[in-house]
């Protein structure tokens, strides 16, 4: 879904995965979102924790419900061009509880906790 947005350049998979990303900053997105002063949106976090999420499982989920999510700190491409996505993945019943963050150098942008069917 988020097409040439960014890139797997590392990963360890598995019940705990962790995500070494590289951000794309000439993509589509960051043109409206903000011209001069990229910003991902919160949004984007969510699908790219959807599509991480799937990558560590190997199976397509939807998103049922998110817990809780925070946005800490701007992601902006220009200065982070690489983030590291943790997740963490149980199975309740139907249901796969995801833990994640996404960070770098010590700053945490994003963290959510969120039920995937």
């Amino acid at each position: 879904m988020l097409k040439d947005f960014y890139t797997i350049i590392n990963k360890i998979s598995g019940q705990n995965s962790e995500y070494r990303i590289k951000l794309n900053p000439k993509h589509e997105i960051f043109k409206g979102h903000f011209p001069g002063q990229p910003v991902t949106p919160g949004v984007v976090l969510i699908q790219m924790t959807t599509e991480l999420t799937q990558n560590s499982i190997e199976q397509n989920v939807k998103l049922k419900q998110v817990i809780n999510s925070k946005f800490l700190n701007v992601m902006n491409p220009e200065k982070n061009p690489e983030v590291t996505f943790k997740i963490s993945i149980s199975k309740n019943d139907q249901l796969y509880k995801v833990v994640t963050s996404a960070e770098d150098m010590g700053v945490c942008f994003f963290k959510m906790t969120a039920f995937y069917q």
